[in-house]
């Protein structure tokens, strides 16, 4: 849960620097008129920054409601699960549609490989709450953590 708080916290911020920059911009020109220069490179950066990061804002933002309600949607079938190493480490439980995504520290005893999952997480964001695995349907549980 720590990388749903800490992606929409960033992306609040920065939807909130980039549409705070381009409000001074366009009222600077508005001000100064035809003499006041847009700088080009500072406001396509903060155009994209509201672009990418306002996208986050509204795809994390519509789980919120869930999330502090601390009602995630429940699903399971047959996944794949894989962990992926390096800077952005974490844990995904792959069902075809879903590639849902868990912190490492919370599942590190988990192997790759096909499992049974019982899995409850946002479906906006596809942030993991939980995860519950089993050798195969009413088989034995694997140990996650």
């Amino acid at each position: 849960m720590f990388r749903y708080y800490a992606i929409l916290i960033l992306s609040i911020s920065i939807t909130i620097i980039s549409i705070g920059y381009l409000c001074y911009i366009f009222i600077e020109k508005w001000k100064k008129g035809k003499r006041y220069r847009i700088p080009l490179k500072q406001t396509v950066s903060s155009f994209l920054g509201l672009l990418i990061f306002g996208f986050f804002l509204v795809l994390y933002g519509q789980d919120l409601p869930d999330v502090l309600s601390h009602q995630p949607t429940k699903y399971e079938g047959k996944c794949e699960v894989e962990i992926i190493s390096g800077k952005g480490a974490h844990l995904e439980a792959n069902f075809g549609e879903h590639y849902i995504r868990f912190d490492n520290f919370d599942y590190s005893h988990v192997q790759q490989g096909n499992y049974y999952c019982k899995v409850e997480y946002y479906p906006h964001s596809e942030e993991g709450y939980s995860l519950k695995l089993y050798q195969s349907k009413g088989g034995k549980e694997v140990e996650v953590k």
